[in-house]
């Protein structure tokens, strides 16, 4: 049912919140900046472009080293598809073809693409606890992961745009880039990324729980 559904997103939102800066949640966090990173490999080749290094680390950083392509789409692509990857995870939590789906897709791009050692074993990993998961594991609890997942990387975009304008501003991250080739400034990407993830968290989160319980 969707309320019971979004109270235990609620209570998952809590858990998250309060072991967010353990090492628990670390493994989640690059598993978001892979989400990341990969929104931008996939805009390339979307916009006619090639990914030449896919990289994520043990820091919590990223980057895509690619040519050609749309190089707006590319660079919104992020922050943005980190918000809709979260939300389509969240939305679909109860189909568990999501697991070995995300699974085989962090094995190719990590098999091919890397360019860390870091990156090659993050992905193999990754891909073979989400792909256990889905074997071993029974459909609720498979459905408690994805929506885990889900969250989290609606979650890490806030903190991750206020460490990109706010902490680090003189860092080259997607928001000055967008600035300096494009328009705007570092903080109006990053507002306009921050109220974006906060509509579709209400949408996706908040908003079942005043709907009516789904008849079954």
């Amino acid at each position: 049912m969707y309320r019971q559904k979004s109270w235990l997103s609620l209570l998952l939102v809590i858990i998250l919140y309060l072991a967010w800066h353990t090492p628990w949640v670390l493994p989640l966090k690059i598993l978001v900046v892979f989400f990341h990173e990969f929104s931008h490999a996939l805009l390339t080749w979307l916009t006619g472009g090639s990914v030449k290094s896919f990289v994520v680390s043990s820091d919590q950083s990223g980057h895509v080293i690619s040519a050609g392509g749309h190089r707006f789409s590319i660079l919104t692509a992020g922050y943005l598809g980190s918000i809709l990857i979260g939300a389509g995870i969240y939305r679909f939590a109860h189909q568990p073809l999501l697991l070995p789906l995300m699974g085989a897709i962090m094995l190719l791009v990590g098999g091919f693409f890397f360019g860390s050692t870091f990156t090659l074993i993050f992905s193999a990993l990754s891909a073979a606890v989400l792909i256990l998961c889905y074997l071993k594991l029974s459909s609720q609890w498979q459905a408690v992961i994805l929506q885990t997942i889900g969250l989290a990387s609606l979650l890490y975009v806030p903190y991750d745009v206020f460490q990109d304008t706010v902490m680090y501003s003189h860092h080259r991250s997607d928001a000055a880039m967008l600035a300096d080739e494009f328009f705007g400034t570092t903080w109006m990407w990053g507002g306009i990324w921050t109220a974006l993830c906060c509509v579709i968290f209400y949408l996706t989160v908040i908003k079942p729980l005043f709907k009516r319980e789904a008849r079954k």
